[in-house]
């Protein structure tokens, strides 16, 4: 399973990348109290769809470590640092 660490955090997350040059990235976020198993039927559709696609277990969700986020905000940060570390900006 990939991981990223965030503030000493591991962070869960999938990536279905077609071959080829794709020019998006569809990132899919569980809502409360979810995971990424959510999204298993649309990470199967990257290569139909022509983009990546990918999934993010939030903080505490999932498989990914520590403590849920305080606040939406918290989230919205994270997300924010997410699409940084995995060089999104598309």
């Amino acid at each position: 399973m990939p991981y990223i660490d965030w503030q000493g955090q591991k962070i869960h997350y999938l990536s279905r990348e077609p071959g080829g040059y794709w020019e998006q990235t569809l990132l899919l976020v569980h809502g409360a109290g979810g995971n990424l198993r959510y999204w298993h039927y649309q990470l199967s559709r990257a290569e139909e769809w022509g983009c990546r696609v990918m999934a993010v277990d939030l903080p505490g969700h999932g498989h990914s470590k520590g403590k849920p986020c305080p606040s939406i905000q918290a989230y919205s940060s994270f997300l924010e640092e997410f699409l940084r570390i995995m060089k999104i900006s598309n």
